[in-house]
Formats: structure tokens, C-alpha cells, sequence
């Protein structure tokens, strides 16, 4: 057995942050390691590890941005843009020449090259022509990063110590704390305050 594809960090260095010596427990720290890391996915609203789509059907929003979910866009990658069924062309970087003669600009709106380039840019827009195929825009990109950023495996593997932790002592989902005014009884949470401070800078906004 082996951690999945969107693992964090790697058996090894969980076992390092854990203090885990021998290979007893590796298949069912794997499973840690693999809970932990869809946790961060989860709490971050994004995937992290680098991942080619092909030919992902999407809905053309309204304006002249279009972010993909898997950041950063891989710009020295394959990408392929079509429109309402017309292929777009690309421009990534200066060798390209004007970007004004381009269809679609790789391009980021972020201070953070951590996350660049994080959008595709089409002056025409991208709102399908026909309400009959609103999922009109068909798309070949690699996004996501190659080396998981230090502080966001430090993040995972924080999370990692607590569900290790939890599981070996059988800790429910609640907790009991001692007040001056007596027990009071609150819901756990997997997420410790210290990985919570880390991954707020990976924590995708969602607008509703």
C-alpha cells in the first residue's frame, strides 16, 4: 500500500515529525497521512498536488476571466482553449510577442508568484453563445504545484500528529474542559489552530 496521489508529505517524513520508528504501523499511518491530506484540500476549498486535466468541459462565466480550480497553471505546460468550439490561441510569456493578437492571456491578478499565474484572460469574454451549451468552454492544462510549499506540509503533518494522537488514545469528537463554573462540553475539531494559521494562506475564497 502506498499514500495517495494527493498526499502531502510522504510516509517517511510523517514518521520523522511523529517520532515512529520501524514499519509496523506505515499502513495504517498512510491512511493518516491520506485523511490528513484530503482535510487540507477540504478546509482550503482547492487540490494542491500538480495534475493535468484533459479536455475539461467548463461553464463560461461572465467577464473576461476564467480561474481554473488547480493553481498555479503550469504556463511552460500543454494548454489548449477552445470556445464555443473554436480554438483559442495562447499567450504565456514575451517570447510569444504581442499578447494584444492573442485569444486567451495566461495571466495572474496575485502579488504571490506562489500562486501565478492563476486565471485565463479573453477580451471577447467567455459567456457561451448559445444558452442551449452553457459548458462551452473545453479546456488541456496542468496546474498545481510539482513540491508541496514547507509550511503547507508543515500544516498536513500538524493535523497528521493530531489524528494519530486521537486515534491511538480513542478520542470521541467532544471534549471536555474544566471551567470555574464547572465541565462544559465542546466539539473537537481535527483541525488544530496552528495547521488552521498555516493553510489560511492556501484558503481559496469562495464568492456566493
Amino acid at each position: 500500500m502506498a499514500v495517495a496521489a494527493n498526499a502531502l508529505v510522504s510516509l517517511t517524513d510523517a514518521k520523522s515529525f511523529l517520532g515512529i520508528i520501524g514499519t509496523a504501523d506505515d499502513a495504517k499511518l498512510e491512511k493518516v497521512i491520506d485523511r490528513a491530506s484530503d482535510l487540507c484540500e477540504q478546509y482550503c476549498r482547492r487540490p494542491f498536488k500538480e495534475l493535468t486535466y484533459t479536455d475539461l468541459r467548463r461553464r463560461g462565466p461572465n467577464g473576461r476571466l476564467l480561474y481554473p480550480l488547480h493553481v498555479p497553471i503550469k504556463a511552460s505546460g500543454t494548454i489548449t482553449i477552445s470556445v464555443d468550439g473554436t480554438a483559442q490561441s495562447l499567450w504565456k510569456a514575451e517570447a510569444d510577442g504581442d499578447p494584444a493578437l492573442k485569444d486567451v492571456i495566461v495571466a495572474s491578478d496575485l502579488w504571490d508568484s506562489l500562486f501565478s499565474p492563476n486565471h485565463f484572460y479573453r477580451a471577447a469574454g467567455w459567456a457561451a453563445l448559445s444558452t442551449s451549451n452553457p459548458y462551452n468552454v473545453l479546456l488541456t492544462y496542468t496546474g498545481g504545484f510539482v513540491t508541496i510549499p514547507d509550511d503547507l506540509q508543515e500544516g498536513a503533518l500538524e493535523i497528521i500528529q493530531k489524528l494519530w494522537r486521537d486515534q491511538s488514545k480513542a478520542v470521541q469528537e467532544v471534549v471536555s474542559i474544566n471551567t470555574p463554573g464547572g465541565g462544559i462540553t465542546l466539539l473537537d475539531t481535527v483541525i488544530p489552530k496552528r495547521a488552521a494559521l498555516l493553510l489560511n494562506v492556501y484558503r481559496r475564497i469562495v464568492v456566493v
